[in-house]
């Protein structure tokens, strides 16, 4: 019968512990209040509206492209009548929801990864047995 080396199973206890650290400060670290979560995604609005222009001018194009920014979507909303507080509400809410399942959608993605490479090898063994 085979049997692990003493530095093997150190080092895959190790591992589980590093596993189970990053998932718990993926769930610690997951924000809870809407504020919290536009405030960790603050950094990329503000690079997304300044890489059209400087791609643009990067590359020599001499044709500008209008972008449209917030205060544009803004006013295009309240001239049509919708309520640009209740959108900002919505948004706001979906974004805390998406970060939040993020901790749980990284831990299903590796349950799965094993799971199928489990499955995989049962496989293998059953066509052994036949």
């Amino acid at each position: 019968m085979y049997q692990f080396s003493k530095n093997l199973k150190l080092t895959a206890f190790g591992l589980i512990i590093v596993g189970l650290l990053g998932i718990g400060y993926g769930f610690y670290s997951a924000p809870s209040t809407v504020e919290e979560a536009k405030a960790m995604v603050a950094h990329g609005d503000d690079h997304g509206n300044d890489h059209g222009t400087a791609h643009a001018d990067n590359h020599g194009d001499t044709t500008k492209k209008e972008t449209h920014s917030d205060a544009t979507h803004k006013e295009a909303h309240t001239k049509d009548g919708h309520a640009t507080d209740s959108h900002e509400d919505e948004h706001g809410k979906h974004l805390l929801h998406q970060m939040q399942n993020r901790p749980w959608s990284a831990l299903y993605v590796a349950a799965l990864f094993f799971m199928f490479l489990s499955l995989g090898t049962l496989a293998f063994y059953a066509i052994q047995r036949a």
